[in-house]
């Protein structure tokens, strides 16, 4: 029988089972380590009460069961006896199989038969229930847990002169399970764009929204590819020369972007991020006459630090 593919988190508290004596919980309630498709991480925390959480990711759909108890003991027993109860509910019940020389069934001479004697009673499941969790109802594939965020991210990007400038984001963001959808609100300032005695300023103000459909979690660490639009506005400004203009110029684009992320906690996490973008039009700035300062570029480039904050 393979080994169960489990990936266990327990602070090395007093009472947290080790991740050897967890399985050795699961392999007292379940008769099957599961399938080769399937993989487990269990995750527990501390606070003002003991937190697990169970994921599940079966045929690439991920499920998620959060527990909560007063001691780490009564949790670390109750994410067994969930596991468990997904690894069994899982499992194929054997049939039957009938001799071909038995005549087929007659339904209307159907009766249930006694036990075979008193001693041997037959046996009835009864539900057990989850140590400060309520009962051991089945883990739905189809439930995924939402969770809000709210960050900060930063870094350098280009598109606003032939130097990188700098970009400040500050994003909320909902999610179902590790896939995800933000909202952010940045902004960036480019660099002095030299033409003889004067110079220009480019900025940018934008809304940009990103979806993660693809998502895949690794433990602490989760990865995922993201489709990202954005609209807002391009300021330029003269500066110097013999009279300077400002303009102001609407911006969108749409593009790709790569993010790592890193829970240091269960609130808690770090990303980094990296962005490309392709305007939907490529304004071209100068100065009067004609001395062209700057070319919006066919992609632009960005990469970013950031952190968040949980809010569920």
């Amino acid at each position: 029988m393979d080994a169960l593919a489990l990936m266990y988190d327990a602070p090395a508290t007093v009472g947290c089972p080790s991740e050897l004596e967890f399985r050795a919980q699961v392999a007292a309630r379940a008769g099957t380590t599961g399938r080769a498709d399937q993989t487990f991480r269990v995750k527990i925390t501390s606070g003002d009460a003991f937190e697990g959480r169970l994921t599940i990711v079966d045929r690439g759909e991920t499920a998620m069961r959060l527990l909560s108890a007063a001691t780490c003991a009564e949790l670390g027993q109750a994410l067994a006896l969930a596991l468990a109860t997904a690894l069994e509910s899982d499992e194929p019940t054997p049939e039957r199989s009938q001799a071909p020389s038995d005549p087929p069934p007659n339904p209307a001479t159907l009766a249930v038969a006694p036990p075979a004697s008193a001693s041997a009673p037959s046996r009835v499941p009864v539900p057990v229930p989850l140590p400060g969790a309520g009962t051991t109802d089945a883990l739905p594939r189809a439930h995924t847990p939402r969770r809000a965020a709210a960050g900060l991210a930063g870094g350098p990007a280009s598109g606003l002169g032939p130097l990188l400038a700098p970009e400040l984001a500050v994003f909320a963001e909902l999610a179902w399970g590790v896939r995800t959808a933000r909202l952010n609100i940045a902004t960036s300032l480019g660099g002095s764009i030299p033409a003889g005695d004067a110079h220009g300023l480019l900025r940018r103000a934008a809304l940009r929204v990103d979806g993660c459909p693809l998502a895949w979690d690794l433990g602490v660490i989760t990865p995922s590819l993201c489709a990202v639009v954005e609209g807002g506005l391009l300021v330029a400004s003269g500066r110097g020369g013999a009279s300077p203009e400002s303009t102001v110029r609407p911006w969108a684009a749409a593009g790709v972007l790569a993010r790592a992320r890193l829970d240091v906690s269960d609130r808690f996490f770090f990303e980094i991020e990296t962005r490309a973008a392709f305007p939907f039009w490529r304004d071209q700035f100068f100065f009067r006459p004609s001395t062209d300062i700057y070319t919006v570029p066919v992609a632009t480039f960005a990469t970013e630090l950031g952190t968040g904050v949980r809010f569920w």
